[in-house]
């Protein structure tokens, strides 16, 4: 039984913890020549140093459904004053987010420094990386006539302790939630992000859908979700999230749901309980 439509999807996915930095030197700046004075080649090369920049690049993440956090730090000559702009954080040439850069203190008196953070939220519903390695870049570009420059990071998303069932379900919880767990007969309001476990590759989630949850009622009879969701949403706490590992037989079995999920398709949901009646 299908629990909703699903939609073609080309989006990218969401082991444990890991920082990783990188970096690298933009160009010299090229000379100005009003700037030469009466040593022309030393003032070239102070012009040059001065505006050139270096870009770092930090991401930390945990398991799937826990929040993925992009540090980005961009030095210039003390002389310089701290490089103003913007840093875009870039995945396999998209652009998926654009930050101010903020002056920050720098570790050393001959360096300027600014930084800037953006997290990708714990929970469910919308983008999420996938388990497994990831690729990532930092592009800054100046409003103050440094040079860019851009880092390159690589970070690794965790599979969470899974506790597997006699059927071949498995859960794990990676956010806790509060008061009571949710029983059968009472309606869930749910965000969620489907995955197939073959590749990642997110087949549905609630963004598409306006970002509004979706309710269904617990082990109702005849079921409205498929088994594994069903039976994996049974005892979670408001605010909770849960990863699922669903087998094909308790998901959508040897037919699947064409185009987007093909036959005896092994599925991940991560999902957050934000309601319940």
């Amino acid at each position: 039984m299908k629990m909703y439509h699903t939609r073609r999807r080309s989006r990218v996915p969401m082991m444990e913890s890991l920082e990783h930095r990188a970096l690298l030197n933009s160009a010299p700046a090229m000379s100005a020549a009003a700037e030469l004075g009466r040593r022309p080649e030393a003032a070239l090369v102070e012009h040059a140093r001065a505006a050139t920049t270096r870009t770092f690049l930090r991401v930390h993440a945990g398991a799937l459904g826990q929040g993925v956090t992009f540090t980005a730090f961009v030095r210039a000559a003390a002389s310089q004053g701290a490089p103003q702009g913007t840093v875009s954080i870039v995945d396999h040439g998209s652009v998926i987010q654009t930050l101010t850069l903020t002056p920050a203190s720098s570790p050393s008196a001959r360096f300027a420094m600014s930084t800037a953070t953006f997290t990708i939220p714990a929970g469910a519903g919308g983008p999420a990386y996938y388990f497994g390695p990831h690729a990532v870049s930092a592009v800054y570009t100046s409003s103050d006539g440094l040079r860019s420059s851009h880092a390159n990071a690589h970070f690794r998303v965790a599979t969470p302790h899974f506790t597997r069932l006699s059927n071949g379900l498995k859960i794990a919880t990676v956010e806790s939630g509060s008061g009571p767990g949710i029983t059968a007969g009472q309606t869930a309001y749910m965000l969620y992000t489907g995955y197939l476990v073959r590749g990642g590759k997110i087949f549905d989630d609630s963004a598409i859908h306006g970002g509004a949850p979706f309710g269904f009622t617990v082990e109702a009879s005849p079921e409205q979700v498929i088994p594994g969701f069903d039976i994996g949403t049974v005892g979670m706490q408001l605010g909770e999230t849960r990863v699922l590992e669903i087998p094909a037989k308790l998901g959508y079995g040897r037919t699947g749901a064409p185009p987007t999920i093909p036959p005896n398709a092994n599925l991940v949901f991560l999902i957050t309980l934000v309601g319940i009646a």
